[in-house]
């Protein structure tokens, strides 16, 4: 197994979350007591864009990750539940 670029270098890298519901919230209270960079959150809902949320910013689609390498960031998935009460 590979070392990552973290481990390596030993600085932490920038993180991306993915979905800006209620799950997040809370990853971002986390990240932030652990004093991580966030760049901002995707969610594909073009109503929360632009929108504030634990101090990063709403952004747009998913698809805004593939503007970085892979190397650079991290991605944090902060999908908790679809709402959906049974499958």
């Amino acid at each position: 197994m590979n070392p990552s670029v973290e481990s390596v270098t030993g600085t932490q890298l920038p993180l991306i979350f993915i979905g800006s519901g209620g799950h997040a919230g809370v990853l971002l209270d986390i990240a932030s007591r652990l004093q991580r960079t966030i760049l901002f959150i995707t969610d594909r809902d073009p109503q929360r864009h632009n929108h504030q949320m634990g101090g990063a910013i709403v952004k747009g689609i998913d698809d805004l990750i593939f503007d970085y390498s892979p190397d650079a960031i991290r991605l944090v998935n902060t999908i908790g539940s679809t709402g959906v009460p049974h499958i």
